[in-house]
This record gives structure tokens, sequence and C-alpha cells, in this order.
């Protein structure tokens, strides 16, 4: 998504495939969202997980929208989602924690550049709070 209206075409256009797929079968899903190009769902399975990516991708006729199905393989393992990894226990408890994709560089602000020092502080500081707050541990 290189330039500005990027990020709003890709919003209209995946609201177009949603409203015309999953969103007629109230019943198909518990719950789905998306933030731009990040989406989340409740499946039971993980062929219900791809029947509910299939839906949607039938309808993308230019064939460019690409879907990962990130399925727990074990009901003790967490999926990652925008920030978060997210795990539903067998009590139907939702736990979550902080997640950095693996590319990550964890280069955002270096401590010794020119920007202000309360820059650099509230950098620190927001990282720890975004943690906080997505850790139910």
């Amino acid at each position: 998504m290189g330039c500005c209206p990027s990020p709003f075409a890709a919003i209209a256009r995946m609201w177009q495939l949603e409203k015309n797929s999953i969103y007629i079968d109230i019943h198909f899903i518990k719950f789905y969202g998306r933030y731009i190009d990040d989406s989340g769902s409740l499946a039971r399975c993980r062929e219900s997980a791809i029947a509910l990516t299939s839906r949607i991708a039938e309808l993308d006729q230019t064939g460019r929208i690409k879907w990962e199905v990130d399925f727990p393989e074990d009901p003790d393992s967490f999926v990652p989602f925008l920030d978060t990894e997210i795990k539903i226990d067998q009590r139907g408890v939702v736990h979550s924690r902080l997640y950095r994709k693996p590319q990550k560089k964890n280069i955002t602000l270096n401590w010794r550049s020119h920007h202000p020092q309360q820059m650099r502080e509230e950098v620190a500081k927001n990282f720890y709070n975004t943690a906080r707050t997505v850790s139910t541990k």
C-alpha cells in the first residue's frame, strides 16, 4: 500500500467482498473483524476457517487477495492477530499477549538519535503500555 488512497481503497474493496459473502449468512460465523488488511474470526475448526476465507476469495475476480489461515494446532496454542496473540481456553476464557512479527527488526527509534529526549522516553513508555494493555497475564 504505497500511496495515500491505498488504505481506503483496501477497506472499501474488502467491505464489498465481505458484505456479499459472509454477512448474508449470520449463522456461518460467531465473530469476524478486520483492520485494513488483517482479519480475525472465531471458527470451530480449520475447515470452517478455510470455508470462511474461501467464500470471500471466490468473489475476488482479480485473484489478488491472498489468505493465510492460522488455526491453533492444539488448545494451548496462541494465534496472532495485529499486535496480539490470542487463545481461547476450554472454558471460553480469552487469553492474550503481545506479539511481534518475526521480521520485526527492533529498531523503532535509536536511543542515541537526535530526537528530543521526551519523544524517546514516550516511545519506550508506549511499548510498555501496549504490552501491559494487550496481555491478560
